[in-house]
């Protein structure tokens, strides 16, 4: 058994419940997600800093982004896409194992879609690229799932 993560067991879940009492719901057609977490940041250097810039973090931001293969009659591609054309909000967790293994853990946030593009190579099944990120809602959280 290996102590290492790996990116074919992480799973992503949509909330098909309500916050408080989440339904989590498996998207199974996702390939190469990514989570960004980055902070913008603001230049505090002072005469006192001993000629260091020195900043502080401002704002905090959150990017899921990952693509979905489409699959006829996937009600978890539907929807994201409805979560697009409506600017409707999904919850997501995005764990580094299936949810229900000892020790999972990962990030749960109310997005948005902001990119919900098609791409169709001549070779390959037609994907599509997926952008989510965070709302006003709620913050985002990062989670642990105990067994």
């Amino acid at each position: 058994m290996t102590l290492a993560r790996l990116g074919l067991d992480c799973r992503i879940y949509y909330n098909a419940g309500a916050f408080n009492a989440p339904a989590w719901v498996l998207i199974p057609h996702v390939k190469d997600l990514s989570i960004g977490l980055t902070t913008g940041e603001a230049d505090v250097s002072t005469r006192g800093t001993g000629g260091w810039r020195a900043i502080a973090q401002t704002l905090k931001e959150l990017s899921i982004e990952f693509k979905i293969q489409a699959v006829i009659g996937d009600n978890t591609f539907n929807a994201l896409r409805l979560t697009w054309f409506e600017r409707d909000s999904i919850d997501v967790l995005v764990l580094d194992d299936e949810r229900t293994a000892a020790g999972a853990q990962g990030l749960r946030a109310v997005c948005q879609c902001v990119d919900f593009s098609r791409e169709e190579p001549l070779e390959e099944g037609v994907t599509y690229n997926v952008v989510l990120k965070a709302t006003l809602v709620t913050p985002p959280v990062w989670t642990i799932i105990a067994n």
